[in-house]
């Protein structure tokens, strides 16, 4: 995870110019991609990691390694059912 500030101009600047792009048939997909990257420079790191539940070997190991670090806040964000996470998480 990452995030940088700009101001409203910036950001009605970046929106007009993408919603023209997407309406204009001329215009390749990689220019357009181009653009939307143009916003993920010069980002400043908060940190991630990603887990799958069942499908990756020893996350119960691995949320244990990164819980006993103290360093870091470990949060689930999921669009399984409530029941779910919380047989995950624990």
């Amino acid at each position: 995870m990452a995030y940088k500030k700009i101001s409203n101009q910036e950001w009605t600047q970046w929106k007009n110019k993408y919603e023209n792009m997407k309406n204009d048939p001329e215009i390749e997909q990689t220019v357009i991609m181009d653009h939307e990257y143009s916003l993920e420079k010069g980002l400043f790191l908060v940190g991630c990691i990603a887990l799958k539940d069942k499908l990756q070997d020893e996350v119960t190991e691995t949320i244990k390694f990164i819980r006993h670090r103290d360093l870091i806040k470990f949060w689930i964000i999921s669009g399984d059912k409530t029941h779910t996470i919380e047989r995950i998480a624990k």
